[in-house]
């Protein structure tokens, strides 16, 4: 380990919230974590494909911003917005 230059390491409290919802087209199972860490921003990890990113909850983006870092198709990207639409505050 002498190699090793750690820059950090902490602990903290989390609040992780876990949603599962179905619609037309398929099954959504996300974890949402909020900490002081990452300030008004929630990370949102897709509990199916580990798939994962940060949005500001008063600031969503398209739902081409989640087709991509969720590896999903439009259909599937405007589901999820707009459940984080109705959701998310």
């Amino acid at each position: 380990m002498s190699n090793v230059n750690m820059i950090k390491d902490e602990t903290e409290s989390t609040s992780v919230r876990y949603v599962s919802f179905s619609t037309e087209f398929r099954r959504y199972d996300f974890a949402f974590f909020e900490s002081e860490t990452i300030d008004d921003k929630v990370f949102i990890l897709d509990l199916q494909s580990s798939h994962y990113t940060t949005v500001k909850k008063d600031e969503l983006k398209s739902p081409k911003y989640y087709a991509h870092h969720f590896r999903v198709n439009e259909y599937e990207a405007e589901e999820i917005f707009e459940y984080l639409k109705e959701n998310l505050k």
